[in-house]
């Protein structure tokens, strides 16, 4: 029975929603009137306008052996222009011939440098919706564990509102009150919900964290 951790874990729903700017939803949900004594419905990110994956798996891995084969590719044609100036300068083929020639794998680089651009940026996209739907799958499953313990708590909170009422209601000896204020202040200042909702806080903010740092790369 701890109301303190039923405090800590409205605040970390709330530092949850920040999150909700990756979502860019511009839709309003309306608001719907539920009957009393039923538990409000499970938070979904999923409905909150989030787009179909352009890039499937597949997709993704195919584009990422393909982009190996072209790097390999890209070295072997620059080595080859690098050679052609070495057997200039030693005096093996003259100028025109290696223009002529460079000019043949300049054509191919910038072929391969166009499918590079394009193979880049399908992974890049690809590896960018596989990491919101892992932010979104963490992000389901910590709302809902607090969403859970937050109900629980608030049972409790309840259950202990209405024995302080009773007790305030029914005359008790000055000394059992005394009795049960000392017994209050022996519990431990830390609970184990108090410890939960800390792991799942930090689970979070690293979550956070993580995006951040993409958002630095890109």
């Amino acid at each position: 029975m701890d109301i303190v951790a039923a405090a800590v874990g409205g605040g970390i729903v709330a530092a949850v929603s920040v999150s909700y700017f990756l979502y860019r939803t511009r839709f309003s949900q309306k608001k719907q009137a539920q009957p009393s004594g039923t538990s409000p419905p499970k938070l979904d990110l999923r409905s909150r306008g989030v787009v179909e994956k352009q890039v499937t798996d597949v997709e993704l891995e195919r584009a990422k052996r393909e982009l190996k084969t072209l790097l390999l590719e890209k070295e072997l044609i620059t080595g080859a222009i690098t050679r052609l100036y070495e057997a200039e300068a030693a005096g093996k083929i003259g100028r025109e011939d290696r223009e002529r020639l460079s000019a043949k794998y300049r054509e191919q680089l910038r072929e391969i440098e166009a499918k590079l651009n394009d193979l880049n940026l399908l992974i890049e996209v690809g590896e960018l919706e596989n990491l919101r739907q892992e932010l979104l799958n963490l992000f389901e499953r910590k709302i809902a564990q607090i969403e859970d313990r937050l109900k629980e708590a608030r049972t409790q909170l309840e259950a202990l509102r209405g024995l302080q009422q009773t007790v305030k209601e029914e005359p008790k000896p000055k000394v059992v009150v005394e009795e049960k204020k000392v017994e209050r202040k022996k519990k431990p200042p830390e609970s184990e919900a108090e410890s939960r909702i800390k792991e799942i806080r930090e689970e979070v903010l690293d979550a956070l964290a993580r995006l951040e740092q993409i958002d630095l790369e890109g």
